[in-house]
């Protein structure tokens, strides 16, 4: 039986004194931890609220407005899941 892949997700911030996160700082996307159990993850596409749409494992981002933001990935594995 295959099993689904779970996407995870990593994004730590590249202020080094994290003081000032009201600007739109750069971010690094990272799915690395994602976990296919029974094969390998094959492809990594985030998509962004501000209609980014970005491919791969790691990717960096800049936010084009100041807030909250929703941030998917969705991975998929050898299998096509």
């Amino acid at each position: 039986e295959n099993k689904d892949p779970m996407a995870i997700i990593n994004i730590p911030v590249l202020n080094d004194d994290n003081k000032d996160l009201k600007t739109k700082c750069p971010f690094v996307l990272n799915g690395a931890n994602s976990i296919a159990t029974d094969s390998e993850i094959t492809s990594y596409v985030w998509t962004i609220d501000d209609n980014q749409t970005l491919n791969g494992k790691d990717q960096n981002l800049s936010l084009s407005t100041i807030g909250m933001h929703e941030i998917c990935l969705e991975v998929t594995d050898s299998h096509g899941l």
